[in-house]
Formats: C-alpha cells, sequence, structure tokens
C-alpha cells in the first residue's frame, strides 16, 4: 500500500454513500444487515487503517503525487490529482479517525430512526467530501469537494426537516455557505489569473521563484 494508493480511501466511503443513497430511494435499505450501517463503519474504518501504511510510505519515501488527466480548456488542463505529503498526512488521520469514531456513535445514536440508512448516506458523501479536500492536488478540484462538504453539512443539518428548528439552522447554512463559496471562488479566480494554473506545485513553484 502506497500514498499514490491514497485514492481509495474517497472512493470506499462513496462506494458505500451510492448504495446507502439507492437503498433509501428504492427501498432495499431495510432490508440490509443493520440497515446498511456495517456498510458505511466498513468503509470508513478501512479508511482509517489504509491511512497507516500510507502515513508510513510518505515517511519512508517522502511526499508522493498523482493525477489523472480529466479535461482540458484552451491551455489549461484539468485533472483528478491526489498530492500525500507532511501536511496531508497529519490531517487525514485527523479526518479518518474523527469520521470513525463519529459513524460507530451514530450506529447507536440513530438506532431505530426511520431514515436509518440515509443518515449514513449523507454521512458518507459528507466523509468522502472532506478525504477530497485533503488530498486534492489543485484549487478546481478542492473546491468541488467543497462544494459537496456544503451539500452534505446541508443535508445533515436538515436531517429532521419536518422541524421547524432543523429546517432554519439548514436555510442559514445554506445562505452562510454561498457567501463564503462566491469568495472562495473569486480568490481561486484571481490566483488563476496571476498563475494561470490551479495546481498547488505549479502555484507554489511560481511564488518560490519570484
Amino acid at each position: 500500500m502506497t500514498a499514490e494508493s491514497a485514492w481509495l480511501l474517497p472512493i470506499l466511503t462513496l462506494g458505500a454513500a451510492v448504495i446507502l443513497a439507492s437503498g433509501s430511494l428504492f427501498g432495499f435499505a431495510k432490508r440490509l444487515p443493520d440497515g446498511g450501517s456495517w456498510l458505511a463503519v466498513f468503509a470508513i474504518g478501512a479508511g482509517l487503517l489504509l491511512y497507516f501504511p500510507i502515513a508510513g510510505d510518505v515517511i519512508a519515501h517522502g511526499p508522493q503525487h498523482l493525477a489523472i488527466p480529466w479535461v482540458r480548456v484552451g491551455d489549461t488542463q484539468l485533472s483528478f490529482g491526489v498530492t500525500v505529503d507532511a501536511l496531508t498526512v497529519v490531517m487525514l488521520g485527523l479526518v479518518t479517525f474523527v469520521a470513525t469514531c463519529v459513524v460507530v456513535y451514530s450506529t447507536g445514536y440513530m438506532q431505530g430512526d426511520p431514515k436509518y440508512g440515509r443518515f449514513f448516506a449523507y454521512l458518507g458523501i459528507f466523509t468522502f467530501s472532506m478525504i477530497g479536500i485533503v488530498l486534492s492536488d489543485n484549487l478546481f478540484s478542492i473546491y468541488m469537494f467543497w462544494e459537496l462538504v456544503g451539500l452534505s453539512s446541508y443535508l445533515l443539518i436538515g436531517f429532521y426537516f419536518y422541524k421547524d428548528s432543523a429546517a432554519d439552522a439548514q436555510k442559514k447554512a445554506f445562505l452562510t455557505n454561498r457567501v463564503g463559496d462566491i469568495g472562495m471562488w473569486l480568490g481561486i479566480l484571481i490566483l488563476y489569473s496571476q498563475f494561470h494554473t490551479f495546481g498547488y506545485r505549479e502555484i507554489f513553484e511560481h511564488i518560490k521563484n519570484g
């Protein structure tokens, strides 16, 4: 297990979220063992276990990078990339550990809820998005994952949307995030106008060389 295999962590959580969301949508989630919560626990817990060999590989061999070309717009090549360095290792360990604790606790806390499977689907999307932010190697993909964090936060905050308190909190979160997201996107565009790239490494290299 090398650091370049870190892309498996978000894929595991996304896969579990898609299965649970489909189960909730088409009505077979309740027929899964424990309402499908075991699937979320397995996916997120596996991410925590895989973290340790990834961290060990970075410590032994230094930072690693993997990029898959996605689409070209003019002279700009957009890609989905993974960068694993010392800072990534710290944040990846924090995110996977906290997410594992949350999903294990939630299996008991949400027990008996009629939308049990749907909650774990939302939690899986949130975890997928957070891991994606940590691993992203460029500003464009980090913005996409940040928007998914906002979406999953909106869904989790308003999970009991039929309650006025949850619906009001959901609306406030949505409006606050939209204001912040506009500022974030403007900042990304300003950086792109100066460096003509979204990649962290290229931007840092430009700054380093003046």
